[in-house]
């Protein structure tokens, strides 16, 4: 059956074709491609979260890893024993070494490379209680989760994650380097930082390029003015972000390389940096200075006057940008028609708008162990509940609300029980 235009259903007749690799996607004259896919468990992952969620120790956390299907993805964990562990979980399948590029079709004729088992989980990578006393991740490839104890790739197939590293975990790395100890307020005050690392990365090499103009335009010189004015950061109260991701954006998409120092494996925290193509960036800020006066009214148009976080009848400055320029406050704006760039609900009946930071969770593992949280867009999506609203106010401002797990927070905070066994 087969849901049309209308909400009305039809039934139809299809031949699918399937063979020993599993489902055919594809058929030529002469061949036929078929998909081998190791996540035919799939509906199992959940039950592989719950159980996940019931463990108590570091040693029943490995255990459910082991025997449980659980979704790939990459798992940070801690406890108040003091143990951190950084797992990267795979289901990757035992292939055939040899330097074939496994992102394409292989050959299916012959047994070569037709895999029939998963790496077990003590194959991959992780890190446990790393002396250097701190992990991090941003969907980033498992080696480079902390500078001071970087995992060797060379010790795992070719055929593992060998991605560069994007700047948004090397702003979390720098962010958490540099100093032995944390308070909570530290850690707050990390999560919400509104630095953007592309921007430190190459804003020396504009600036330069700026000044070295012999005959600087008008547009040269109110570019110049704004961007060294410009802390570099994406906060609600700065100004001349704008004008610096518009220049970005043009620049790097018209530019085949736009970093003078692409990624580096042997630099793998300090590169890309550098301008590429200076007399090309030049033009591309004089056209960034038109834009956004055109735009916003002016080069020097705040962050927060064009960006805003909404809900029903909440409108506020909002900050932060897309993780690929560098930025941990990941906040990416869906774009309205006056111009106003909006995460949250941009109208009523409509789906929320923008990506990005929504639940924060931060535990102190104290004793008793302490927890605090927000949950931006609201607990439900139902617009007559306050609760569809009544936090984001708090991240906004860059706070966090407390959890209420125990027993007596959760009665003291309650507004409405219900017993379903009472009900008749």
């Amino acid at each position: 059956e087969v849901k049309g235009e209308g909400g009305s259903i039809a039934q139809e007749k299809r031949t699918f074709w399937c063979s020993h690799l599993g489902p055919i996607i594809h058929r030529t004259p002469g061949k036929a491609f078929a998909v081998k896919s190791e996540r035919l468990d799939s509906h199992l992952h959940f039950e592989g979260f719950y159980r996940l969620a019931r463990t108590r120790s570091l040693e029943e956390f490995l255990h459910v890893m082991r025997t449980s299907p659980v979704f790939t993805t990459n798992f940070v964990y801690a406890d108040a024993a003091g143990n951190i562990l950084y797992f990267w979980n795979a289901r990757i399948p035992k292939r055939i070494d040899d330097g074939t590029d496994y992102r394409l079709d292989v050959p299916g004729d012959t047994a070569k490379h037709v895999w029939t088992a998963l790496h077990p989980l003590d194959d991959l990578p992780r890190l446990l209680n790393p002396p250097g006393g701190y992990i991090q991740n941003c969907n980033n490839p498992p080696w480079y989760t902390s500078l001071r104890d970087p995992i060797d790739s060379s010790r795992y197939p070719s055929y593992f994650d060998r991605a560069q590293l994007a700047l948004r975990p090397q702003l979390a790395i720098d962010l958490v380097e540099g100093r032995p100890k944390f308070s909570v307020e530290d850690v707050k005050r990390l999560k919400y930082s509104t630095r953007m690392l592309v921007a430190e990365r190459v804003k020396p090499d504009l600036i330069d390029a700026l000044r070295g103009v012999e005959t600087p335009s008008p547009d040269v010189v109110a570019g110049l003015s704004a961007l060294e004015a410009w802390d570099g950061q994406v906060s609600a109260e700065s100004r001349g972000a704008l004008l610096f991701q518009r220049f970005w954006d043009t620049y790097s998409a018209a530019a085949a390389q736009p970093f003078a120092v692409p990624w580096r494996e042997t630099e793998w925290a300090k590169t890309p940096r550098g301008l590429a193509d200076r007399a090309l960036a030049v033009s591309h800020v004089e056209e960034a200075v038109r834009w956004t006066r055109e735009r916003f009214g002016s080069e020097r148009a705040a962050w927060g006057d064009v960006h805003r976080f909404r809900l029903t009848g909440i409108d506020l400055p909002a900050d932060g940008a897309n993780g690929t320029y560098g930025c941990f406050r990941v906040i990416r704006a869906a774009e309205q028609p006056d111009g106003k760039r909006i995460t949250g609900l941009a109208a009523p009946g409509e789906p929320l708008a923008g990506f990005g930071d929504g639940w924060v969770l931060l535990v102190d593992f104290s004793k008793p162990v302490k927890a605090w949280s927000v949950l931006a867009y609201g607990q439900t999506t139902s617009p007559g509940s306050p609760h569809s609203r009544d936090q984001l106010r708090i991240f906004a401002s860059h706070d966090l609300r407390p959890v209420w797990f125990r027993e007596g927070d959760i009665k003291a905070h309650t507004e409405r029980a219900y017993h379903p066994e009472r009900v008749h």
